[in-house]
């Protein structure tokens, strides 16, 4: 039985059973402070002079580098007592908190090397005002859902939320309940964080096999492409040579023909003799054309030369 357990811990590998111990710590388990954390200390000096929005949270001046700590004014304190805690529990576990301005959920903890986004949120209840006033005296109120005045009202519930996508069904919020406090929730809290971390992280692997099998199967393709390429080439040019190698044997078998013809005709068919030079010609114009014999130069060589004049010589059809 206690090999058999060894082995499955073995199995679940180092992570899973460092996140399992993090599950069975006690609720009053509290690590080192993390209230002189630098991200805590300026947390709190931006927050305590916020200004809320109309849920009366407070928010930070967007130009600022902040914790996502969304609670109001009687909350901050507390707010930033879980989240010192939070991050010192999650440098314990080597785990860094930092701020990514460039999202709006700025928060992220590195897991596993997996960034995962999370915030401090404080929930708010949303109720009806009295009646409103006759419209002379209605001077300052809002109508605002379906013209009914509402207001907001922070209820001190706070609750620790990943808002990183993961298709796995892990835990992504921790809140006040009946049975504790988010405090009493930090160890499953930092280990559902490393769950998810764990998640990504062989999300991101599938992607990267996924990716180099997509790109093992495109080499494949274009090297079966090019050899298949070359090889009709190579073919289109056989083709071309053996229609060359007829048509300058057709040629030498007209130009022998004429020859017969001449000679019966009593023509003269030596080089002097304009038949014969014609002849001449003609047998060269067939070895031009045949891929097997040594070809000779003929005036057809400088057609490019003819294009390179004609280009400077009408320089706007170039």
């Amino acid at each position: 039985m206690e090999n058999r357990m060894a082995s499955t811990e073995e199995e679940k590998g180092p992570e899973l059973i460092r996140i399992e111990q993090l599950e069975k710590l006690p609720p009053d388990f509290v690590p080192t402070r993390g209230a002189d954390n630098q991200l805590i200390i300026k947390a709190g000096k931006i927050l305590r002079t916020a200004r809320t929005d109309d849920r009366h949270i407070l928010r930070a001046p967007w130009k600022e580098a902040c914790l996502d700590i969304r609670v109001s004014k009687e909350s901050l304190p507390r707010a930033l007592r879980i989240m010192g805690n939070l991050i010192g529990f999650l440098e314990m576990e080597r785990l860094t908190v930092t701020l990514d301005p460039a999202k709006s959920e700025s928060t992220v903890v590195t897991a596993f090397g997996e960034q995962i986004q999370f915030g401090l949120i404080e929930k708010v209840r949303r109720f009806e005002l009295p009646a409103a006033p006759p419209r002379s005296t209605q001077q300052g109120r809002t109508l605002t859902f379906a013209d009914k005045p509402i207001d907001y009202l922070p209820t001190g519930e706070l609750s620790v939320q990943v808002w990183s996508y993961c298709r796995e069904p892990h835990r992504k919020v921790w809140r006040d309940g009946k049975r504790g406090q988010v405090e009493s929730l930090l160890p499953q809290c930092v280990a559902g964080f490393m769950r998810i971390g764990l998640a990504l992280r062989r999300h991101t692997e599938e992607i990267r096999r996924e990716e180099l099998e997509h790109q093992r199967r495109l080499d494949e393709f274009n090297e079966l492409k090019q050899q298949i390429e070359a090889e009709e080439a190579r073919v289109k040019q056989l083709e071309a040579a053996v229609n060359n190698w007829k048509r300058a044997r057709l040629i030498r078998e007209y130009v022998r023909a004429v020859e017969t013809s001449a000679t019966k005709c009593g023509e003269k068919t030596d080089s002097s003799s304009e038949t014969g030079r014609w002849i001449q010609w003609a047998t060269q114009q067939a070895d031009r054309v045949d891929p097997i014999a040594t070809t000779t130069p003929s005036i057809l060589d400088k057609k490019p030369e003819l294009a390179r004049l004609h280009k400077l010589l009408n320089p706007w059809y170039a």
